[in-house]
C-alpha cells in the first residue's frame, strides 16, 4: 500500500502532539513494509516570497517533503491560510511522483485546506483526521480570545470580531452605528492591503468564505475520523452528518514506558508537558501553584516548548512561584526519564481540547491525571478514579485538587492504582488499516471533482 501524509510540521521540527502523532502513523505503516510518505510545511515564517521551494529528507524510513512557506508574505494571507493556491504546483508534483493510494490529512493549518481538493481531483481517496476544530474555526480552539469557549454556532461577524478583539481596527468599528459595524468588516476584509496591516495580518478576511470552503473540503474526504466523542459532537453540532465521522481513539507507541522507573520522593510532585501557550492553561497551573506556596511539599514541573509564544512564556516566568520548576523543551527520548520522576501529570487546557496525547503517556508510566472539565481531557479521565476534574480555568479550584491530594497521599496511591491500561499504536495501526483497505475495496473516484471544486472567490 502506498500512503501518503499531509500535516502542518513535522519532527524533528516543533510540530506539537498533531505531528508527532503523524510520525507515529507514517513510521507505524512504514516499519509495516508500506510505503510512505509526508508533505508538510518547513520554514513558516522566514524568506522573501511566499513559497521558497522544497527540502526533500528522509526520517525512520519515511520520505518527507518540506515545502518552505512564509505565510506573512501571502499576497491575501488569511484566504491563503485556508486555502492556498500558491502550493498548488508543488502538491500536484508531490502526489504525482509518490503516486500515494491513499491520502491522510491530520491537519491543514499550514498548507491549507487546497490539498484535499487536488487528491480527489486526481482520483485519490482522501482520509481527514479531525485534531482540532480548524474547520469550523479560524483560531482552529473554539476558544475566544476574551477566554470563553465558544460551541462554533457563532455568526461570521461574530467570528470576525472575535478575531480581531483589541486590535486597533476593532477599536474603530466601535465609533461606528451598530448596523455599520459588520458591514464595515465585511467591506475591509476583501482589501487586500488592509489585511495585511500590522495586528491584523491573518486575521482579517472573509470569515463566511473561509467557513464555505473548510466545510466543503472537509465533506469532500471519503473518510473523516475523530478521536474523541467531543470532537465528533462538535462538528455534527456545526454542520458535518453524524454518520460521516467515524471514532477512532489514538494508540501510542509504548516501548518507552517499560523504562520507567518511579522514583520516590517525599514531595508530591506534578507535571505540565506541552507547547507552552495560553490555550493549554499553563498560568492555570503556575497560578494555582501560587497560591500553594505555603505547601513545602510541592513541586511543580513544566515541560514544553516555550518559544511557541515568547510573550507568554515572559510573562509566566518573570516571577515563577518557588514550588515551580521550568525545564523548557524536550524530546519524547526523554518521556521514560521525565515520567519516572511525576507523580500526577496536570492538564489544564482552557479549550476544548481533542483527547491530549500527553495524558496516555502519563497513564502509560502510571501516572494519574488532574485535568480541565471540558473537552476530551474529562472524557478520557474519570474524575475520582484515575485522577480528578477541575473547573477550566479556575486556579483556586485546581489548587483545591492539589491541596486534596498533598493532604492524603494515600489517594494519589489509589490514583494510581486505577490508571488504565492505554491502547497502543498497533491497535490503532490495524484499525486504520482496516480503513484504508475500505477505501481501495470500494474502488472510489474524485470525477465529480474538479481541481477548483472549492467556493470561489
Amino acid at each position: 500500500m502506498r500512503i501518503s501524509y499531509v500535516t502542518h510540521f513535522y519532527p524533528p521540527d516543533a510540530c506539537g502532539g498533531a505531528g508527532h502523532y503523524t510520525a507515529a502513523l507514517a513510521e507505524g505503516f512504514a516499519g509495516r513494509g508500506e510505503h510512505v510518505s509526508v508533505l508538510c510545511a518547513g520554514d513558516w515564517e522566514t524568506g522573501r516570497s511566499h513559497v521558497n521551494g522544497i527540502v526533500d529528507g528522509a526520517r525512520r524510513g519515511v520520505m518527507v517533503r518540506r515545502i518552505n512557506l512564509n505565510w506573512r508574505a501571502a499576497a491575501k494571507p488569511f484566504d491563503q491560510l485556508y486555502d492556498n493556491p500558491a502550493i498548488e504546483e508543488q502538491v500536484v508534483r508531490y502526489l504525482r511522483e509518490q503516486q500515494p493510494e491513499i491520502v491522510h490529512v491530520t491537519s491543514c493549518y499550514a498548507l491549507s485546506a487546497r490539498p484535499i481538493f487536488i487528491a480527489r481531483s486526481m482520483g485519490l481517496p482522501v482520509v481527514v483526521h479531525l485534531v482540532d476544530y480548524w474547520f469550523i474555526c479560524p483560531r482552529h480552539t473554539l476558544l475566544r480570545k476574551d477566554g470563553t469557549i465558544c460551541n462554533g454556532s457563532a455568526s461570521a461577524e461574530e467570528c470576525q470580531r472575535c478575531l480581531l478583539a483589541g486590535t486597533k481596527i476593532e477599536r474603530v468599528m466601535r465609533l461606528l452605528p451598530g448596523p455599520s459595524q459588520d458591514a464595515f468588516f465585511r467591506g475591509i476584509g476583501r482589501i487586500p492591503a488592509v489585511t495585511r496591516l500590522p495586528g491584523v495580518i491573518g486575521q482579517l478576511g472573509d470569515v463566511s468564505r473561509r467557513r464555505a470552503y473548510a466545510l466543503k473540503a472537509l465533506l469532500a474526504a471519503n473518510i473523516i475520523i475523530a478521536p474523541s466523542e467531543t470532537l465528533r459532537r462538535l462538528y455534527v453540532a456545526n454542520g458535518v452528518p453524524a454518520e460521516r465521522i467515524t471514532l477512532v481513539r489514538y494508540g501510542h507507541e509504548l516501548g518507552w514506558a517499560n523504562r520507567v522507573r518511579r522514583q520516590p520522593s517525599a514531595k508530591l510532585r506534578l507535571g505540565f508537558m506541552g507547547n507552552i501557550i495560553r490555550e493549554k492553561g499553563v498560568h492555570v497551573l503556575v497560578e494555582a501553584a501560587r497560591r500553594l506556596q505555603h505547601h513545602p511539599d510541592l513541586e511543580v514541573h513544566i515541560f514544553g516548548n516555550d518559544e511557541a509564544d515568547p510573550g507568554y512564556t515572559r510573562h509566566l516566568t518573570e516571577h515563577l512561584p518557588s514550588a515551580v520548576v521550568w525545564h523548557g523543551r524536550y524530546e519524547r527520548e526523554s518521556l521514560a526519564e521525565m515520567l519516572s520522576n511525576i507523580d500526577v501529570l496536570v492538564a489544564p487546557s482552557v479549550w476544548h481540547e481533542n483527547s491530549p496525547l500527553v495524558i496516555q503517556e502519563a497513564f502509560a508510566a502510571g501516572c494519574p491525571a488532574i485535568v480541565s472539565d471540558v473537552g476530551g481531557m474529562a472524557e478520557v479521565v474519570r474524575d475520582g478514579v484515575d485522577g480528578l476534574h477541575f473547573r477550566a480555568g479556575d486556579a483556586g479550584d485546581l489548587a483545591a485538587r492539589i491541596e486534596f491530594l498533598l493532604a492524603d497521599r494515600d489517594r494519589v496511591k489509589e490514583l494510581q492504582r486505577h490508571v488504565p491500561d492505554v491502547k497502543s499504536i498497533a491497535s490503532e495501526l490495524e484499525e486504520i488499516g482496516q480503513l484504508y483497505l475500505s477505501l481501495l475495496n470500494r474502488k472510489e473516484t474524485a470525477t465529480s471533482f474538479s481541481l477548483h471544486s472549492g467556493i470561489s472567490h
